[in-house]
């Protein structure tokens, strides 16, 4: 079960500036992806409301250990944390890794999952994290079954992929 905060969530209200922070760029939404923050010395995630809805969370502000525990399959589960705590000792400036998280169906899909300190205290321990998490389901679908169907096809994906390509809406011209 999760654990209920005692106050209201540090990080409440940061869905604005999610969107900022989305929108400062172009943006090309190839893959669905979501920014989340992480404060990390009282251990709350804040989740954009999307990303809370596609993974089922109960609420969008949540203790990481909660969040990390109610999501992340279980053969990926070691490797995640591992990983934050690499990030937590310094280890690591960024962690990057592919994990499998539960959605609100019951199933699983793949996500690549990059975490990124971006504020430390004087004496150099972290203090935020915001992390990105991108929708890479139907990616890794394509990549699997390219790589099944024989060598030649798997060499023109490889070309495709240094060439770089992209998905394009008729209708919106985006």
């Amino acid at each position: 079960p999760m654990a209920e905060p005692e106050t209201a969530c540090a990080l409440e209200g940061r869905d604005a500036d999610l969107q900022r922070i989305r929108h400062a760029r172009p943006y090309v939404p190839i893959f669905e992806d979501w920014l989340w923050f992480w404060d990390i010395p009282t251990t709350f995630v804040q989740l954009g409301g999307a990303q809370a809805e596609k993974l089922a969370v109960p609420k969008a502000c949540l203790p990481w250990e909660d969040y990390v525990q109610s999501t992340t399959h279980p053969d990926d589960f070691l490797r995640y944390r591992m990983g934050m705590i690499r990030l937590l000792t310094g280890k690591a400036e960024e962690v990057r890794q592919h994990v499998r998280m539960k959605t609100g169906a019951g199933g699983y899909l793949w996500v690549d999952s990059l975490v990124k300190v971006v504020r430390r205290d004087s004496h150099g321990h972290p203090l935020m994290a915001i992390g990105l998490d991108r929708n890479i389901n139907s990616f890794k679908s394509f990549w699997e079954d390219a790589r099944g169907q024989g060598e030649e096809r798997w060499k023109h994906v490889q070309h495709a992929m240094a060439e770089g390509f992209f998905e394009l809406d008729r209708k919106t011209g985006h």
